[in-house]
C-alpha cells in the first residue's frame, strides 16, 4: 500500500481519470483478496493475489498522463506497459521481494485484460491471472453499477452483431460497438469470462446486475439483457438446472411475443 501511494503520488490525483485508478486498484485488490480467501488458498498466495491487484493497473497511470484517456486504441496497451514499468524499469521491486514469483506476476500484469487466456500456463500462474481477470472485471460492474465516477451513456440502438454475440455466450468484441448501447451490452458480456463460482457469489451478493439495471433511464431496450444476465449468474451460483429451465421460458416468451 505504501508503495503504491509513493508511486501514484508522482501523478495529479485531481485528475478524475487518475483518481478513479487509483481507487479502483485498491478496490481490486481488496476484491483479488476476498477471492483469494474464499478459494482457501495459504497466506502466500493470498498475500500475492492481493499485491497483483494493487499494481495490475500500474500502466494506467502514465497513460492518462500522456493521452487523457483510459482506451488503448491508439495508445497504448496498458497492461503491457504495466508490465514493461515492473520489470524492464525495475518497479517491481518497490512492490514485492520474492524473486520466484515474478513470472507469475508479469503474466497476470500482462495477461489481466487480454480478450481470453490464449496461451497454457503452470496451475499456480493460471490461478493468479484467473484471480486478476475476475476481480478486475468484478469492479467495472460495481463502477458503473453504484458509482458516479463515470458517465453513464446507454443512447443508441443494440447493433445485431452485439446481439448475436451476447447470446451465444461472447465477450462482446470491441469492434463490434457501435453505440453506447452495444458498449453497455459489452459491460455485461464480461460475465461469460468470469471464471470462479465464488466471484459469481461475490456479484450476486452485492447486486451489481441489477444496481446497473437500476441505473439505466431506458431499461425496456435493455430488459431482455439483463433478464439474460441474471439467469446466467443465478445458474454459475445455484446450478445449471435452474439456468436451463429459466432459458427455456424465455425463448417461449420471445416466441410468443413475436
Amino acid at each position: 500500500m505504501n508503495a503504491f501511494d509513493e508511486y501514484t503520488s508522482k501523478f495529479d490525483l485531481n485528475d478524475r481519470l487518475i483518481t478513479l485508478k487509483y481507487n479502483h486498484s485498491y478496490r481490486v485488490s481488496q476484491v483479488s483478496n476476498i477471492l483469494a480467501n474464499s478459494l482457501g488458498l495459504n497466506i502466500e498466495d493470498v498475500d500475492l493475489a492481493t499485491t497483483i491487484g494493487f499494481i495490475h493497473d500500474i500502466g494506467r497511470f502514465e497513460q492518462i498522463k500522456q493521452f487523457d484517456t483510459l482506451s488503448d486504441i491508439n495508445t497504448m496497451d496498458h497492461a503491457d506497459f504495466g508490465a514493461y514499468l515492473l520489470f524492464d524499469k525495475g518497479l517491481i521491486s518497490k512492490f514485492y521481494n520474492k524473486v520466484e514469483d515474478y513470472e507469475i506476476i508479469k503474466t497476470a500484469v500482462s495477461g489481466h485484460n487480454k480478450y481470453s487466456i490464449d496461451k497454457e500456463y503452470d496451475d499456480r500462474t493460471l490461478l493468479h491471472l484467473k484471480i486478476i481477470r475476475d476481480a478486475d472485471k468484478i469492479d467495472i460492474f460495481n463502477i458503473w453499477a453504484n458509482l458516479d465516477e463515470l458517465e453513464l451513456k446507454t443512447d443508441g440502438e443494440i447493433s445485431d452483431k452485439v446481439r448475436e454475440e451476447f447470446f451465444n455466450h461472447y465477450m462482446i468484441h470491441n469492434e463490434n460497438k457501435k453505440t453506447n448501447a452495444d458498449s453497455i451490452i459489452g459491460t455485461l458480456s464480461y460475465l461469460y469470462d468470469i471464471n470462479y463460482n465464488e466471484s459469481f457469489g461475490y456479484i450476486n451478493s452485492k447486486k451489481l446486475i441489477t444496481n446497473l439495471y437500476n441505473r439505466i433511464e431506458d431499461k425496456e431496450k435493455f430488459k431482455e439483457f439483463f433478464d439474460y444476465a441474471e439467469d446466467y449468474v443465478e445458474s454459475k451460483v445455484k446450478g445449471e438446472k435452474s439456468y436451463v429451465r429459466k432459458k427455456i421460458q424465455s425463448l417461449r416468451g420471445r416466441k410468443k411475443q413475436v
